[in-house]
């Protein structure tokens, strides 16, 4: 087990640090969905900027940790589960039409659940994320602020989306035009890469 000495000589296990923060996203899902659902987009957008800290840091700590951590094909998952909880509470807080959104937020929940090609996860959890961002720069009064996101976002992780992100993207949707399917593959953005 990797553990590294923190400040003070607390002892730190980066692996359990990681596991940690997925986890934090897999169960902010349902808040968020409550949140926007109750018309509290402000602090719902709050709540996703932490869930995208939490997303980038996550991958740091795992990196630093030289093993695999318990949560690792969950990752995936929590970030289109917190997509799937904005989508669900775009619907129920009357922002966008159900028709908008319940049919993506199925197919991202499922999906992430059985599919072992990241391709149309990946796609629904972008839509239902900018169809959030879109109704919270119009609907909440801190209108500036998924524009800061978004933009803090693509600065810290713009490596990552052009070296991982966009080729995962891309393959699985050759994959799937071909009508392949990789066998003993998971919801594993890193593991997609060859």
């Amino acid at each position: 087990m990797e553990r590294n000495l923190g400040a003070e000589g607390v002892v730190v296990d980066r692996a359990a640090v990681a596991d940690l923060l997925t986890f934090s996203r897999l169960v902010s899902a349902p808040l968020l969905a409550w949140l926007v659902a109750n018309r509290h987009v402000d602090m719902a957008v709050g709540l996703v900027g932490l869930a995208w800290c939490t997303d980038y840091f996550d991958g740091r700590f795992a990196r630093a940790a030289a093993r695999d951590t318990r949560l690792k094909r969950w990752d995936l998952r929590a970030d289109s589960w917190v997509a799937v909880g904005l989508g669900l509470g775009l619907g129920f807080g009357g922002y966008v039409s159900w028709w908008t959104v319940a049919p993506v937020a199925a197919v991202v929940f499922v999906g992430s659940l059985v599919s072992h090609n990241p391709s149309v996860v990946m796609m629904g959890t972008g839509y239902l994320l900018g169809v959030f961002l879109w109704s919270a720069t119009i609907h909440g009064t801190l209108r500036w602020l998924p524009a800061f996101y978004l933009t803090v976002a693509l600065i810290a992780s713009w490596r990552r989306f052009f070296g991982v992100v966009l080729p995962v993207w891309v393959r699985g949707l050759r994959l799937m035009a071909r009508g392949e399917r990789r066998r003993d593959s998971h919801l594993v953005l890193d593991e997609w890469l060859d």
